[in-house]
């Protein structure tokens, strides 16, 4: 199914190469973007459960699905035990900021993350490891997780229960994943933490369907990590996620195209120089504001 933009969906800045997109980040290979600033996927307040959440890239990855871009949107997935056990703000600058208490927290499960929609975890789940995919995250991390706390990751992709991942984003703010084409890592002069990683292999044996897999987006870990993690967990900001298929992205060699390797560098690249941008002064996200974690123990 095709789609028709019109009005406030319709794109108004181009891309590199002059190609007309939802962002001028985007790519011809973008499949997933959040961004608190971009009128397709904001929102006021914080998330409540079962809210839809808007993926600014919905449209262009509709033309790769071959779906429509309805179907495309995340789900917000919020569990909030009590008033003392975890706190999801906005910040002063518009990230989701997620405060997991190291004190009060009763059950393993509280959390704010954004679940994908089935058909795009489908889609990833049947690229690797024929195709490659790359992953952006900008955040900060305004508490560290307690020494020896959770691995669980703050956002994966395609990450069975039975272990097997795909990609997944550890609470602390790195990026990990099998055989990566490449990763970066950067931290801002306030603290915001960058990463870029590029994934073509499965760690281990990968799963023979993709119903036990997911994709999730988020500020907090996942809510899978286990009652012994209690009172271990970070607390952080997300500013920006952004997922691409690097077998159709186009950003190397002038706009052409070339080798997923060649295509995650061209990411990684155009990635970091924004991310220097907005958290320079005068950037969009430059002297944030944040509830202090210590006032929330």
């Amino acid at each position: 199914m095709g789609f028709v933009l019109s009005g406030a969906d319709a794109p108004t800045k181009p891309s590199p190469f002059g190609k007309l997109l939802d962002d001028p980040l985007m790519s011809e290979g973008t499949l997933a973007l959040w961004d608190p600033r971009h009128h397709l996927c904001a929102f006021t307040g914080v998330p409540i459960q079962s809210q839809v959440i808007g993926n600014a890239a919905k449209n262009q990855a509709a033309i790769v699905l071959g779906l429509d871009a309805s179907l495309l949107d995340f789900t917000a997935s919020v569990t909030v035990t009590g008033t003392t056990e975890i706190k999801i703000e906005r910040s002063g600058k518009g990230g989701l900021h997620t405060i997991l208490s190291q004190v009060n927290e009763t059950v393993s499960n509280n959390k704010c993350v954004f679940n994908g929609p089935s058909a795009l975890r489908d889609y990833l789940f049947n690229l690797v490891p024929s195709g490659a995919v790359g992953i952006c995250i900008w955040q900060r991390v305004t508490r560290s997780a307690i020494a020896a706390g959770p691995s669980a990751s703050t956002t994966h992709l395609v990450s069975s229960s039975s272990g097997n991942v795909f990609l997944w984003a550890a609470p602390g703010g790195s990026l990990n994943g099998a055989s990566p084409l490449g990763t970066f890592s950067a931290n801002s002069a306030e603290g915001a933490r960058f990463n870029t990683i590029g994934i073509n292999a499965w760690s281990g044996t990968k799963p023979g369907s993709s119903n036990s897999t997911g994709l999730q987006i988020g500020g907090s870990p996942g809510g899978v990590t286990g009652n012994a993690n209690n009172n271990k967990k970070s607390s952080n900001i997300l500013y920006r996620v952004q997922i691409e298929d690097l077998t159709k992205s186009k950003r190397s060699n002038s706009g052409f195209g070339g080798t997923v390797t060649e295509e995650y560098n061209a990411f990684q690249a155009a990635m970091y120089a924004q991310f220097q941008k907005e958290f320079a002064a005068g950037g969009a996200f430059y002297g944030d504001t944040f509830t202090d974690p210590a006032t929330f123990p």
